[in-house]
């Protein structure tokens, strides 16, 4: 059995296993009250009431103001408007949270941090140890009116190397997100813009944290931007020293056909560019349609189609990607909740360039999420093709992230984030078809709690590729590249500003 077909056999597997211990947990512990079972069909997408979480207690926010914080996210539901979890065939990813309710609020951080790197240089498999200096800032911004929810956040950072002076550079990072929200309908319009000197392939400049950077995971646990991964450009080849913009923009509308069912169109364009590089620049134009049905409270399905028109620099190795897909999502408490979408995948070439017209396999994606008391747990998988990351004309990647996080007393708090990418080429029109890139990164920061305002963390983050020959990234050669940095740092990071302060 070939790889990816058998880790997503082990995934699934895992997942219908967790699946099946979660529903017996359910079965004993207490069961939904007759309040929440009648909200079926009064809110979204899905025709339920999505359950309500607890979020983890950001810096400078105790437990009591936390737990008041969410009763008031309950009762404040846009009263009517369609604030539910994202719909199964919408461009967000699966959360166990709600859209449109919370409160409006402002924070503001900025954050000093001293880093030990032996960041790879020349030769894959080697290194040079250096000393580097990180100044960085961001500003959370969350405003609710009327049947309005407008958020924004932009990071910012900028790190200065002792002895290799010609790494110093800089990183951007902003996204916005409008909803309009009504009683049978919901419009989202959300656009993320980066600027990265390397790939965000657990990329660990923002917060001391790598992981997915459009998560915004960092020291609040608050996701801005929730895009799906088939909706950013993929950067999960490590291409070491090579600025890139990446852009992208997504709408989608969702219309409540029925109690339990919805209909959801989106449209979204991405672009990566690589303005001091040779990398393949692209161009992805995604249109996708998808039917939602509720079946039971706890239980939901959905069908969508997708076509994605990718476009490249160069005029050669133009195709298209279509993509069925089936999928079922399972909310086995409060707390937990799974989601499984498969089904088959074509992609058309435009010019030949790949030796054939037509490339058919199957596309996958699997997310697990799992909030009990103090513990946060999150885990994907995802079989997808993409623009390959500047270094191929079209990839198949297999992309799994694990994430998990938890206070170990009242003032320490402990995140380990953990991910892996496998990338082929689509195309086998060069000299290097055969190279599949295997890629993998791990995190752990450890946090403490200085005072209401001022926050200590420890990090380490490894970045590390292999390839089954000698090849070249760009002016990197070889067969094994590896990156780590150990950081200390201060953040500081004032009580939230609720919206009477502004």
């Amino acid at each position: 059995m070939k790889r990816p077909v058998f880790i997503a056999v082990l995934l699934a597997g895992a997942l219908l296993l967790c699946a099946s211990a979660g529903w017996a947990q359910q079965q004993q512990g207490q069961t939904q009250t007759s309040g929440q079972q009648n909200q079926q069909g009064a809110t979204g997408q899905s025709g339920t009431a999505p359950p309500t979480t607890v979020t983890p207690t950001p810096p400078g926010q105790n437990s009591t103001q936390q737990g008041e914080t969410v009763q008031s996210q309950t009762s404040n539901s846009a009263s009517g408007t369609a604030a539910t979890t994202p719909p199964l065939t919408g461009a967000e990813q699966y959360t166990l949270s709600r859209m449109g309710a919370g409160h409006s609020y402002v924070i503001p951080s900025l954050q000093f941090a001293q880093s030990v790197s032996t960041y790879g240089t020349g030769a894959f498999g080697t290194s040079t140890v250096d000393s580097v200096s990180t100044l960085s800032g961001s500003l959370d911004l969350n405003y609710l009116w009327g049947k309005y929810a407008f958020s924004a956040r932009y990071d910012g950072t900028g790190f200065v190397y002792n002895q290799q002076s010609q790494y110093n550079n800089s990183a951007h990072l902003l996204t916005l997100s409008q909803r309009v929200m009504g009683r049978r309908s919901l419009f989202l319009f959300s656009d993320a813009v980066s600027y990265l000197p390397e790939a965000s392939f657990g990329y660990s400049r923002f917060n001391g944290t790598g992981s997915n950077i459009y998560s915004y995971g960092g020291l609040f646990g608050s996701g801005i931007s929730n895009i799906d991964t088939s909706f950013l450009p993929s950067q999960s080849i490590l291409t070491g020293s090579s600025s890139r913009v990446s852009n992208s923009v997504v709408g989608q509308y969702d219309y409540l056909l029925s109690p339990l069912s919805t209909l959801t169109l989106t449209g979204a364009y991405s672009l990566l560019r690589f303005p001091s590089s040779d990398y393949f620049d692209s161009d992805d134009i995604i249109a996708q349609l998808g039917y939602n049905r509720s079946l039971t409270a706890k239980n939901s399905m959905a069908v969508s189609y997708q076509a994605s028109f990718f476009r490249y620099s160069q005029g050669l190795g133009n195709f298209t990607d279509h993509v069925v897909e089936i999928t079922f999502r399972r909310a086995l408490s409060n707390r937990m909740g799974v989601q499984i979408g498969a089904g088959p995948q074509a992609n058309i070439f435009s010019n030949g360039a790949s030796g054939q017209d037509a490339k058919f396999g199957w596309a996958m994606n699997s997310e697990l999420t799992y909030s009990f008391r103090r513990y946060q747990f999150a885990a994907s998988y995802h079989h997808y093709t993409n623009g390959g990351s500047g270094v191929y004309q079209g990839a198949t990647t297999d992309y799994v992230d694990a994430d998990v996080g938890t206070p170990l007393s009242h003032m320490w708090t402990l995140n380990v984030d953990l991910g892996y990418a496998r990338n082929s080429n689509l195309q086998q029109n060069s000299s290097n078809n055969t190279r599949v890139y295997n890629a993998w990164y791990g995190t752990v920061n450890l946090q403490r709690l200085l005072n209401r305002w001022m926050t200590m963390f420890l990090s380490y983050n490894l970045q590390q590729q292999l390839a089954p020959a000698f090849t070249c990234v760009g002016s990197t050669c070889g067969t094994f590249y590896t990156q780590q940095y150990f950081s200390f740092g201060l953040n500081w990071h004032p009580s939230r500003m609720s919206e009477e302060a502004y």
